[in-house]
């Protein structure tokens, strides 16, 4: 009987975490949600579109009458999880008639549209395309999963104002500059929920913790001391001011002396 149900409608079972929650909560007109790596920054986004697409949001008020709405993703490889992620949420009966989802492939048509049967509209589209991707339009909501460019953040906040609607991002900052979100967080024009790679963090209310503090750690553990803060912590701060990249290299293996004619030399590159 669960599963039938959970199968029926998962957006009613999507049980946040505190992070989570308190990004869903927000009514700013602009919202980011900045954490480290498995912090279910995606999931959550994908709640509050949907939310937003079915006019059914649990935790605020938002205007009546179907949505337009933009996903905007890395690359159309990246959406495919993205998409994944958001069906796997998605009420069926919901749906309209004819929006259908192949699994690894997302949702039909050249430019992934998904019809919702309240005539809400979400159309997800790349930063790959550049401005002209996200140029024209007016939209109610935009949900961007990752840094977007300057250039294509301002053209999206353009598609939201005749509407007055808008933006939610989820991400890590890592991959692109985000000092002009920064700036923006600091100037109070966005509110910046942060969260860290905690066990708290990972643990849906009133249910158990989705990872234990030696998964953490193991994780931890795999990602280089260059953006380890960024991925655990979601921290601006990604890189070192030494520069180094691996911890196993130090100033004593650098020389400025050449090198004997004779010698016996083996060459190692390591790329990140």
């Amino acid at each position: 009987m669960m599963r039938e149900a959970t199968n029926a409608d998962p957006l009613a079972y999507f049980t946040p975490t505190k992070p989570q929650l308190r990004f869903l909560q927000s009514t700013a007109p602009i919202t980011l949600f900045r954490a480290g790596n498995q912090l279910g920054k995606t999931a959550a986004g994908a709640a509050e579109m949907i939310y937003y697409a079915l006019n059914r949001h649990p935790y605020k008020k938002i205007p009546d009458g179907p949505k337009e709405i933009w996903v905007i993703v890395h690359s159309w490889e990246q959406s495919k999880t993205v998409q994944g992620k958001i069906y796997d949420l998605i009420p069926p009966s919901e749906l309209a008639d004819g929006c259908e989802y192949i699994p690894g492939k997302g949702f039909r048509g050249k430019t992934p549209i998904i019809q919702f049967k309240n005539g809400s509209l979400v159309r997800i589209k790349t930063t790959n395309q550049g401005t002209l991707g996200v140029a024209s339009g007016t939209v109610d909501m935009v949900w961007v999963d990752e840094p977007p460019p300057i250039a294509i953040f301002g053209e999206l906040a353009a598609r939201l104002l005749r509407k007055r609607g808008r933006m939610v991002l989820t991400m890590t900052p890592i991959g692109q500059d985000c000092g002009y979100l920064k700036k923006m967080v600091d100037d109070g024009k966005i509110e910046d929920i942060g969260a860290a790679l905690t066990v708290e963090n990972v643990t849906p209310l009133g249910c158990r913790s989705l990872l234990q503090q030696a998964d953490i750690d193991r994780i931890a553990d795999t990602y280089l001391p260059l953006d380890r803060q960024a991925r655990l912590e979601g921290s601006w701060e990604a890189g070192r001011p030494d520069g180094l990249v691996f911890e196993c290299f130090s100033e004593e293996m650098i020389s400025d002396k050449p090198c004997p004619n004779d010698g016996d030399y083996r060459f190692s590159i390591g790329i990140d």
